[in-house]
């Protein structure tokens, strides 16, 4: 369920990506880095991941940030605080916070008037048009 949900998360990272969200490049680069570190086997170090976490914050943190960027850098607390509990715990904390931080970069505002746009455009009448035109 977890790993489901922690794909949708970088689904909705992607997109935010590639809307130009700056926050969701950091937090993707990140994603990989601390995935690849689990892979080779590194084992968790909370100093370690404490500054993989700092280097992350300095990166989002710019004059023109939004709220979700700031709601992104406020769910860092909760993930400093499962780093110090046991291994599920802090599995599960982390990978909640981490999905959480991630579906927040997605482009909901744009998407959406996309999506009415196109949904406008799909609902012409073109007798309406004509009559407009005449």
């Amino acid at each position: 369920m977890l790993q489901s949900a922690l794909w949708l998360a970088v689904a909705c990272a992607f997109a935010g990506a590639f809307a130009g969200n700056r926050t969701a490049v950091v937090l993707l680069a990140s994603l990989m880095l601390c995935m690849g570190l689990d892979e080779a086997g590194i084992q968790f170090n909370f100093l370690f991941w404490l500054l993989i976490d700092v280097a992350v914050i300095g990166a989002i943190i710019r004059p023109d940030m939004r709220f979700r960027d700031c709601a992104v850098l406020v769910l860092f607390l909760p993930a400093w605080s499962f780093y110090l509990a046991d291994e599920n715990t802090r599995y599960i904390g982390g990978s909640v916070v981490v999905i959480l931080q991630l579906m927040l970069t997605f482009p909901i505002v744009r998407t959406w008037r996309y999506f009415m746009g196109a949904v406008s455009i799909t609902r012409d009448d073109p007798g309406e048009k004509m009559v407009a035109h005449a």
